[in-house]
């Protein structure tokens, strides 16, 4: 259950952030604005330097411009070395990222996990090389899978209290498992957060995979169909029809999401980003 709730939050602050974006985005676009895309499928990352460039971008191009940049033009290490000291401002720059989302130490965990895999990932290029931009498709879902996996495991701690609850979550998630039924426990978990009717309860459920797959199969297809183009393009080729009829069926998706997000009705909606 802990392993399936770390990978489902991963889900659920990618669904979160990128969606507002998209409204900050829409928002902007009817006002006759165009501002840059935050997110661009960043689980479909081979790496952690692909990661960065496809997540929160707004952010990772401001630390570019006015933290790393800077910080290896100057080169203050210049006296221990002359090589332009990049790992030391990717370090610098995930330590920064962490402080910047909340001034607890498993934010500042978090940023260090980051700088280890970007940092470690850079020291295996540097070895063995850049992999080939051609790769199989096992190479291929093989390194998304192990990127999201380390992603989601870094985010423990970005959820978390505290580190003696991201510690205690990260032991117990590789413990024995209980002997209780998964069914079962996502069912009483469900029941506890949003609605004790039976009814609501498993159409919570079936919104929850709904969404889940929408989420995957638009960035599938944005990622292999549209090379990375906003999805945009592809509604703009639709027919009129069968584009209004998406609208329909988003606006639609979208309203019950909100009730589902707030655990029953008539509450205001909010967002996970709103804290940061």
């Amino acid at each position: 259950m802990l392993i399936l709730t770390a990978f489902l939050y991963s889900f659920q602050l990618y669904a979160d952030f990128s969606g507002y974006s998209d409204i900050a985005l829409a928002s902007s676009r009817i006002l006759g604005l165009e501002i840059t895309d935050n997110f661009n499928t960043p689980y479909l990352s081979t790496n952690f330097s692909q990661f960065w460039s496809r997540w929160h971008i707004s952010l990772s191009n401001w630390f570019q411009d006015y933290i790393f940049t800077p910080f290896v033009w100057t080169n203050p290490l210049k006296k221990i070395s002359e090589k332009p000291p990049v790992l030391a401002a990717v370090v610098i720059v995930f330590v920064v990222s962490g402080i910047w989302h909340g001034n607890t130490w498993n934010f500042v965990v978090w940023g260090c996990c980051h700088a280890l895999f970007r940092v470690g990932e850079e020291l295996i290029h540097r070895r063995f090389g850049r992999p080939k931009k051609k790769q199989g498709p096992a190479a291929f879902w093989g390194k998304c899978a192990a990127v999201f996996t380390l992603t989601t495991l870094s985010q423990v701690f970005f959820r978390s209290r505290d580190i003696p609850s991201a510690l205690w979550y990260l032991a117990h998630m590789f413990s024995a498992p209980s002997s209780g039924s998964l069914a079962v426990d996502i069912y009483a978990g469900v029941r506890a957060g949003f609605d004790a009717t039976p009814v609501l309860i498993y159409a919570y459920i079936a919104f929850c995979v709904l969404g889940l797959a929408i989420l995957i199969a638009l960035d599938c297809i944005r990622y292999f169909r549209l090379k990375g183009k906003s999805l945009t393009v592809a509604l703009d080729r639709m027919k009129p029809g069968a584009r209004w009829l998406c609208y329909y069926a988003l606006i639609a998706l979208i309203m019950a999401g909100f009730i589902m997000n707030n655990g029953g009705y008539g509450a205001s909606a909010s967002f996970i980003y709103n804290n940061f």
